[in-house]
């Protein structure tokens, strides 16, 4: 395992059956240990699995996106999805489209919000 790139579920395993090794001989320890490490394997399955609530405006980069600079789609094609019409940036009406931001609100980004 030294060395090598593994993911971090096999790498919490090998651990696992070494903390086991190692503290066989006490079998309180080793009862909290095994129970702790279950609680994280099954924690770290968990997470594998979940999907984000959270659906951004562009969808997932990099899956339909590939090979085209920038990520933008053709501007021929329009997109159609059961739920409705979709608008590009450019097509918004005025009172939806983005603000510029000034230069004392790029400073105050850039500082990290202190002046």
């Amino acid at each position: 395992i030294r060395g090598k790139q593994t993911p971090p579920v096999l790498r919490i395993k090998v651990l696992y059956n070494l903390s086991r090794r190692i503290h066989f001989h006490t079998k309180k320890s080793t009862d909290k240990r095994t129970m702790k490490i279950s609680q994280l394997l099954r924690s770290v399955e968990a997470a594998k699995s979940r999907i984000p609530s959270i659906k951004f405006r562009g969808g997932q980069q990099g899956q339909n996106n590939q090979g085209r600079p920038g990520g933008s789609q053709g501007s021929g094609s329009k997109q159609s999805s059961g739920s409705g019409q979709i608008y590009e940036d450019f097509q918004l009406p005025q009172r939806f489209k983005r603000q510029l931001i000034d230069a004392r609100e790029i400073d105050a980004i850039n500082s990290g919000g202190a002046y």
